[in-house]
């Protein structure tokens, strides 16, 4: 753990972010997939030439298959106001954050139903060591400017300021979207399985309309129709959207899809470029 000041001056963003303004009323849909074929999929993957270059991982194959469920629910993919206007966005672009320690790096991956599962991964890997790189030339001015006295305060005071403006003039807070889109790209699907969690319900704040959460494989006892037991992989997803402008039904359709794309990833994560 950082020293406290600094930890407080990574996290302002985040925490800004989470003002209750943008706070969207969050409920959370749950739903199990066979991982069994996905995971097969990503071993016959593993031995194909294009491996060698890029390493098809299992974060990528999610990456796939949500990606191609928003090309057939894509308002989803679009960013909704808190009021009564939604941005369409017809690029996919997925976030998907990466664990730093004490505090989470945002990772995009532009067009992501464009490309297949070695681009994915490759521009993940990529994108990922550049902003390391990033985070470790920069960070350290950054400290340093929040360390004094009186510019800090100032900053912030005029940050909350053009916040505070955005919902009272449309335009400027569309554009604000829009170019939040290169960092924080048009949908976020986060992975915690890797951390061993198996159940997590977050907040959506604006301008998300859902997001996904991935969680840890687990295996369960099935009964097959001759009545002998089998273990089966299990992958727990969970689809967090905005109640204001979608209900269960309809979301519960784009989850379904995500399952299905990774129940067949054959034809599920394939490329439609």
């Amino acid at each position: 753990m950082r020293d406290l000041k600094d930890y407080l001056a990574i996290r302002k963003p985040v925490i800004r972010r989470f003002h209750r303004r943008n706070c969207a009323p969050t409920v959370t849909i749950d739903m199990d997939v066979d991982i069994a074929p996905a995971l097969a999929w990503k071993k016959k993957l593993e031995s194909q030439p294009e491996a060698r270059d890029a390493k098809p991982t299992f974060n990528a194959i999610v990456l796939k298959a949500t990606a191609n469920a928003l090309r057939r629910h894509i308002f989803f993919n679009y960013d909704y106001d808190g009021r009564y206007g939604i941005i369409p966005n017809e690029r996919i672009c997925l976030r998907s954050p990466m664990d730093m320690g004490d505090f989470p790096l945002h990772i995009v991956v532009e067009d992501t139903d464009k490309k297949s599962v070695f681009q994915i991964a490759r521009e993940y890997q990529e994108n990922a060591e550049k902003a390391r790189a990033l985070i470790e030339k920069n960070l350290p001015k950054y400290l340093r400017f929040h360390r004094l006295p009186l510019l800090p305060r100032i900053s912030g005071g005029i940050t909350d300021l053009y916040r505070a403006i955005q919902p009272w003039v449309p335009p400027l807070e569309r554009l604000a979207f829009h170019m939040s889109h290169k960092v924080i790209g048009t949908f976020m699907v986060t992975n915690l399985g890797s951390l061993g969690v198996t159940a997590c319900h977050g907040q959506l704040v604006k301008p998300s309309i859902a997001a996904l959460l991935v969680l840890a494989i687990r295996e369960d006892v099935v009964y097959q129709p001759d009545g002998t037991p089998a273990i089966r992989k299990v992958l727990p997803l969970a689809l967090e959207f905005d109640h204001k402008v979608a209900d269960a039904g309809f979301s519960s359709r784009f989850l379904a899809d995500i399952k299905k794309n990774l129940e067949d990833p054959e034809n599920g994560c394939a490329n439609r470029g």
